[in-house]
């Protein structure tokens, strides 16, 4: 074999190695991007959790986990609130004035995993529903990231972040997300913008 073939055929092989080399680069920076689907994912440590009454505040929860692909955990009370305005609200208040802790009808089984936990909620007598304070003295939350959302009739987030914080004292609490009950399910564009600002989406 003469020395100019040995030499081109080593440059040949040189040339393919680095191209196959930038290509599982270039394809490894396109995979950096994508939402992993298995394994020890981040969307397996992001719970979005929340209690819905009328629909409102699920509507909410399903745009989350259509962008963020974390796991749904629907609050529910073993107790079931009257489907009437009215009386609802007038069991919510009672509730909350007597600091009424309503049993829960649903657990979530591995909270130690998630490090990030969305928290839906209407917005009821300027706070949250007391099954929501149940909820959340029913795990620890030392470290977790506590991400609030809400459907309110004009309240905004009302009390909601300061109770939060005040049952969570060692968790830390990131903006929220809220809108009117009208629009829940109508701005997935806000919802998109929020969970970009937030770091919770690309």
């Amino acid at each position: 074999m003469s020395e100019s073939y040995s030499r081109r055929a080593f440059l040949k092989r040189g040339a393919l190695t680095l191209g196959m080399a930038i290509m599982c680069h270039l394809s490894g920076m396109g995979r950096a991007f994508a939402v992993p689907q298995t394994g020890n994912s981040p969307e397996r440590t992001m719970l979005i959790a929340y209690f819905s009454h009328t629909g409102n505040t699920a509507l909410v929860a399903e745009q989350i986990h259509s962008l963020t692909h974390g796991d749904m955990h629907r609050i529910r009370t073993v107790e079931v609130y009257p489907a009437e305005h009215d009386p609802c609200s007038e069991l919510a208040g009672r509730q909350l004035r007597a600091g009424y802790r309503p049993e829960l009808a649903s657990r979530v089984d591995n909270m130690a995993s998630y490090s990030i936990v969305f928290l839906g909620y209407p917005i009821w007598w300027h706070t949250m529903p007391m099954v929501c304070w149940t909820f959340l003295e029913s795990y620890d939350f030392t470290g977790k990231n506590i991400v609030p959302f809400c459907t309110h009739g004009g309240d905004g987030f009302a009390n909601s972040p300061r109770d939060i914080r005040a049952l969570c004292p060692q968790a830390t609490v990131l903006e929220g997300y809220h809108t009117r009950n009208a629009h829940a399910g109508r701005m997935p564009h806000d919802v998109a913008d929020w969970l970009r600002r937030i770091g919770m989406t690309a």
